[in-house]
């Protein structure tokens, strides 16, 4: 922030504004084990819905359902395909990106009773990592949930546990298969519909809007002239030079001037 002050003084002044743990990934909650805040799934939302929005309040809802339903029932059937300890994307992050780095850092022991405390360096960076608490001075594995390169280093010391292990168990395969056990039910059309004794939804009340209601034009006596749907109907009667005569363009006239001194107005030059 003093970096950011020095940079733009109105930057700093507008961050300053909110609190550092919707922003600032130093101040962030261990709990939900994500390291960004996105509003992707709102935008995802946004685009399946794009037809249904538009539709009445019922027929909106319906198709909503039927879309979580079928979206539900299709992915429970490709987690039943699947046979691994983790979820795919957390299997891939720890198989391409941590395990290969990993030897690159060398772990040693701090001496605890418990051979969980260890010091992790490389060249003249060094972090503590905890394996029992489950915690890392990057502060990487406490907010994702999946052991960072350091504490990769760390468990393969040790060579008693795997660094599966260690994984939140949010990422497992047992609690994506517990996101997709309940059942969305069928809705059976209205001719199927049990009757009951509840009272039955009211419209909602219309409400006056705030300010001073806006006055309709007055519709006039005589009918409008009818209009062709190219051009704009004209207020106003053009009356030619040429023949002293309304009702036409000087294109459409063909026949001598009346008045014999008559000349054409030259244009004007716009430029």
């Amino acid at each position: 922030m003093d970096r950011l002050k020095t940079v733009s003084n109105g930057a700093w002044e507008y961050m300053s504004k909110f609190d550092p743990k919707v922003w600032c990934r130093a101040f962030f909650s261990h709990y939900p084990k994500n390291a960004a805040m996105t509003n992707n799934i709102c935008e995802s939302w946004n685009a399946v819905i794009v037809e249904a929005r538009k539709k009445p309040i019922l027929t909106l809802c319906e198709e909503l359902r039927v879309h979580v339903m079928n979206k539900m029932a299709r992915h429970k059937k490709i987690l039943g395909a699947y046979k691994g300890r983790l979820a795919l994307v957390q299997q891939i992050k720890l198989d391409k990106w941590i395990k290969p780095q990993s030897h690159k850092w060398n772990a040693q022991w701090c001496g605890d009773n418990d051979r969980v405390v260890f010091e992790v360096s490389r060249n003249t960076q060094k972090l503590g990592v905890n394996l029992k608490n489950q915690t890392c001075t990057c502060n990487l594995w406490q907010l994702t949930g999946v052991p960072c390169v350091h504490t990769v280093a760390a468990i393969s010391r040790v060579r008693v546990k795997s660094a599966e292990d260690f994984v939140s168990p949010f990422f497992t395969m047992e609690a994506k298969r517990k996101t997709y056990d309940i059942c969305i039910n069928s809705v059976p059309n209205e001719e199927y519909w049990k009757p009951t004794d509840q009272l039955k939804a009211d419209p909602p009340k219309i409400v006056r809007p705030v300010g001073r209601p806006t006055k309709r034009r007055k519709e006039s006596a005589t009918p409008p002239t009818p209009t062709d749907g190219n051009k704009v109907r004209r207020t106003f009667q053009v009356t030619y030079s040429k023949c002293r005569e309304s009702g036409h363009y000087f294109k459409a006239y063909k026949e001598a001037p009346k008045n014999p001194n008559w000349q054409p107005k030259s244009r004007r030059n716009n430029k």
